[in-house]
């Protein structure tokens, strides 16, 4: 029983853990999307002046 019980949890945690791993991914990247958005107006309006 114990040994059965020592896979769950494993495999419990590493099905919590992907899903963080991927909205950290993603949450990362939408913060370089924005960096980047930003970067680009901030370039268009030294552009323009």
């Amino acid at each position: 029983m114990t040994d059965q019980s020592h896979p769950a949890t494993s495999n419990s945690v590493s099905a919590v853990e992907k899903p963080l791993q991927i909205s950290a991914v993603a949450y990362l990247m939408r913060i370089f999307a924005l960096v980047s958005e930003m970067d680009s107006k901030r370039h268009n309006t030294i552009e323009e002046t």
